[in-house]
């Protein structure tokens, strides 16, 4: 593994995509913001056991995609 790859959390995700690199957007297209959840916990619960500092921008009103947990922040933008 390169030194810009990051761990989605999920092993048959990242070989299929050869894993996300730094930097790059990864876009979901769902039909319920709740089917993105599943993906959402996974990551987060990855950076976090790695050590990395996990950052969550929320937009919008509609419900927290993850649980409040250490190692996590959240920051709710107008």
């Amino acid at each position: 593994m390169e030194d810009n790859t990051i761990r989605s959390g999920m092993e048959g995700f990242d070989k299929k995509l050869d894993y996300i690199r730094a930097g790059e957007n990864v876009v979901f297209r769902v039909k319920e913001l709740d089917h993105f959840r599943f993906f959402s916990e996974e990551f987060i619960k990855e950076q976090i056991q790695e050590g990395k500092n996990v950052i969550y921008l929320r937009f919008g009103r509609k419900k927290v995609l993850t649980d409040i947990q250490k190692g996590l922040k959240i920051h709710q933008l107008d």
